[in-house]
């Protein structure tokens, strides 16, 4: 019934889906670690919009963490020589997501059955215009490859319920740093799966992100403490 949130979860649902768009393209196209650099910038995004948008303030230990993670970044685009589309795209798209979110108080079911509703005809006009055949590669695919497609819906699904629920409890720079973890994780998994390089910049920039992490986390826990 309110139009400020329909034009908010709305947006939402167009954000998101940009996101993933770019990610599964990144990935199909072996750009893992570009779309890894974008989600370790996301987190200073939104730190960037907390203080901008929201008027929140750090702490001198929350400050040099977010210096120390802002390092570690760097580092990672000095070795990419620059920032690539892929890393802005994904940052920036996440990063209005969850300022969204953090704007608003529905909760997190009835907001992602909104977003997916305003969005899901356009995936099936996508489907039915663009792709051929319709439905894409679906038709023909072993069991096994179909099952994995159709369980990436709540390995998506599940994350996004959570991410609102955090988003409307707390702020937005403690969200933001927490979401070093997803990229942290895709970097593993570009290591020791994929058998992407590792490099020297890549050792910097992780101990820099994680250095900056346990400040942020013993800044949090001393606080809770008194």
């Amino acid at each position: 019934r309110s139009r400020r949130d329909v034009a908010r979860l709305g947006l939402g649902g167009l954000l998101i889906v940009v996101n993933w768009l770019v990610y599964v393209w990144a990935v199909n196209h072996d750009q893992l670690l570009e779309a890894s650099f974008g989600y370790y910038l996301n987190p200073l995004i939104s730190v960037f919009l907390g203080r901008v948008a929201l008027g929140e303030r750090l702490s001198n230990a929350q400050g040099a963490a977010i210096a120390l993670a802002a390092l570690g970044v760097a580092v990672l685009g000095i070795q990419f020589q620059g920032l690539p589309w892929v890393s802005l795209t994904l940052a920036v798209s996440f990063a209005l997501y969850g300022l969204l979110h953090k704007l608003g108080d529905t909760l997190p079911i009835p907001s992602l059955a909104f977003e997916t509703a305003v969005t899901a005809p356009l995936a099936a006009l996508y489907l039915a215009a663009v792709v051929s055949p319709p439905g894409g590669e679906l038709h023909g695919l072993p069991a096994a490859q179909t099952s994995l497609l159709l369980l990436a819906g709540p390995a998506t699904a599940l994350p996004l319920l959570w991410f609102a629920s955090a988003a409307r409890t707390l702020r937005l720079s403690t969200l933001g740093l927490f979401q070093y973890l997803a990229p942290s994780i895709g970097f593993v998994l570009a290591l020791f799966v994929y058998g992407e390089p590792w490099s020297g910049a890549h050792a910097i920039a992780f101990s820099c992100i994680w250095i900056a992490l346990a400040l942020f986390s013993l800044d949090a826990w001393r606080r809770n403490e008194r």
